[in-house]
């Protein structure tokens, strides 16, 4: 059994109940068919050769009847209960690798292809239904259902019962040959079509720049070629299936035929008599029949195996952040869940004893202390924080500023808890935070990121992504506070309006939408990178004396890459090589010769 396999039986196991239910209506199936061979041959010997009368076979015409009754709704069966075990597996794994990618953040996700997550998620699952439906099942009927003819046989005629226990290991023989071959081929199919599906979403991401600078005729042209890679193995992967087919079906064929021979030439010399060797003769295809059926599912399901392994290498990878699920339920390793001191403790959570949570705006607020914090990305050689410490007391608004690489992204995903350091603490209100419950600290948190996304649905279903049942009052004064009335009520259906590709929004009606979803959240803790990008002069003046009001009281951390931004915050930070190199007031930091000086001569085009 391969790897990807083991894994699947593994976490699959809240189902498994249903593989077995299926396995044993398989065998009942099974034990049908014997027993029709047996009573038709019964019938057939004494008609022919007993000269039996109606009456006497009556009896058995009426079991044989019943017998193919039972074989049918076996067979139905059979095939409910694996489409019924193939679905309920499939949801589930869909919704761990859901719920995992989730949990591994942008941290992972940034790393890879969306397309190729997309297709795995999608695509690949689907496929995977088709090998849980038809193969798993069969690959263990394929053990057990010539294994119980070859039992009954072997009472039978065991002259048959060793031709079939010979012929039967060869047949699976080369069926594991080709397997091979068609999984090395398959595989390539499975990356072809990953790749080109990658591809294209890259392109149709990318179609302004491309047609801009005349290359996506080019593109074009490269999506064909996948295409066409795809095809050829898709192509060499049907070959491979009806060779397969053809070698399955062949040894089957010749090995009944020789069975019938060895039976004939017994019978015409008297050594076997009719009733047996017709039972055998009819058993003998049954025989192979599973195995042939094994060889033809495992070419339908291969793809989903292929996908399956891409699914356990995600739900294999270990989270980059703090440790957390999709639902939220989440802790850090060892601890109990809890929150800190001064921070909303939701249904009665704690840190345990001695600590009281406080609610989050009642005077006590959010202060964060980073310690001596190291980070490096995994692709990297550079530290994208190399001893970083800093302190943000409670209610105050701190502007971060620095060149580009310096690191201030990363300490917002460290303090949102999509990445964890690799040395260092992270305290809030003096209790660290990956001791926290993930969902408890999130919820304490409006975060706007410097490229915002807004949700396929309405305007008021994107503000009010932090809490559906929102009082619409509080939704229209954050709307108010962003000056974004007038553009929204210009939409076709005003804050009702569906976004989608038929309401293009410009990037600054995205911000003012993000911002505004952020101030409706109504957190304790802001974090901004850079709340006033792609605004025009107006808008950001209006905005930032939004700001002034409405972050009053709150914890603002703020990345500017606007010093004008900087300028309004009680405190500035300039990051540079992944640490602080100096911090203070916009007007003491301008007495210095140093670092922001040079940022903000840059920023007013003075530079020396």
């Amino acid at each position: 059994m391969r790897r990807a396999e083991r894994a699947l039986i593994q976490r699959i196991q809240p189902v498994r109940w249903l593989l077995a239910a299926t396995v044993g209506v398989g065998l009942a199936e099974c034990a049908a068919t014997v027993a029709q061979a047996a009573v038709f041959a019964h019938v057939v010997n004494g008609v022919f050769l007993g000269g039996a009368a109606k009456a006497d076979v009556a009896p058995w015409m009426m079991a044989l009847l019943a017998i193919l009754t039972v074989r049918a709704g076996a067979s139905a069966g059979r095939q409910r209960w694996a489409g019924t075990f193939a679905r309920r597996a499939k949801v589930a794994l869909r919704d761990r690798v859901v719920r995992h990618l989730l949990a591994l953040g942008p941290a992972y996700t940034r790393r890879e292809q969306a397309g190729e997550l997309a297709m795995t998620v999608t695509t690949g699952l689907d496929e995977l239904e088709t090998y849980l439906a038809k193969y798993l099942p069969q690959a263990v009927l394929a053990v057990g259902i010539p294994l119980a003819i070859l039992g009954f046989i072997a009472i039978q005629d065991r002259v048959s019962a060793l031709v079939l226990a010979i012929t039967g290991p060869l047949l699976v023989f080369f069926m594991i040959l080709i397997g091979l071959s068609a999984e090395r081929i398959t595989r390539r199919q499975w990356d072809a079509l990953c790749r080109m599906s990658a591809h294209f979403l890259d392109v149709l991401r990318g179609i302004v720049t491309l047609k801009v600078f005349g290359r996506s005729g080019r593109q074009g042209r490269v999506i064909a070629e996948m295409g066409d890679q795809h095809r050829k193995a898709t192509m060499a992967a049907l070959r491979v299936a009806f060779l397969s087919a053809l070698v399955l079906e062949l040894f089957a064929m010749l090995s009944t035929a020789f069975v019938a021979v060895d039976l004939g030439i017994r019978l015409a010399s008297g050594r076997i008599p009719f009733e047996m060797a017709f039972t055998v003769l009819l058993l003998t295809p049954e025989f192979f029949q599973p195995i042939r059926l094994l060889g033809a599912q495992y070419h339908a399901g291969l793809s989903g195996l292929n996908a399956a392994g891409r699914i356990f290498e995600i739900l294999d990878t270990p989270i980059p952040g703090l440790a957390d699920t999709a639902d939220g339920a989440s802790a850090g390793a060892g601890t109990a869940p809890g929150v800190a001191p001064g921070i909303q403790a939701e249904r009665g959570a704690g840190m345990g004893a001695g600590t009281t949570p406080a609610t989050a705006t009642s005077g006590a607020g959010i202060r964060l202390e980073v310690r001596k914090v190291f980070f490096r990305y995994p692709d990297s050689q550079k530290p994208a924080l190399s001893g970083l410490s800093l302190t943000v007391r409670a209610g105050e608004i701190v502007a971060i500023v620095g060149p580009s690489g310096s690191g201030k992204s990363t300490l917002l995903h460290l303090l949102l808890g999509f990445l964890r350091p690799e040395s260092g603490d992270i305290l809030v209100n003096g209790q660290p935070l990956s001791r926290l419950s993930v969902a408890c600290w999130r919820q304490q948190v409006a975060y706007v990121p410097q490229h915002p996304h807004l949700f396929p649905g309405t305007v008021l279903d994107n503000l009010r992504l932090a809490d559906p049942g929102m009082d619409p009052e509080r939704v229209r004064q954050a709307v108010a506070a962003v000056h974004a009335e007038a553009f929204i009520q210009r939409l076709p259906d005003g804050e009702l309006t569906f976004l989608g590709e038929d309401v293009p929004l410009s990037g600054g009606q995205i911000q003012r939408l993000a911002v505004a979803r952020a101030l409706a959240a109504d957190r304790p803790l802001l974090l901004m990178d850079e709340p006033t990008a792609q605004l025009d002069l107006e808008t950001e003046h209006a905005l930032q004396q939004a700001l002034d009001a409405l972050w009053g009281g709150r914890t603002a951390i703020v990345i500017a890459h606007r010093l004008s931004t900087a300028m309004r915050a009680d405190r500035i930070l300039v990051m540079d090589e992944g640490r602080v190199v100096q911090e203070g007031t916009h007007d003491a930091l301008m007495g210095a010769d140093g670092l922001y000086r040079r940022l903000f001569s840059a920023y007013r085009g003075e530079v020396s």
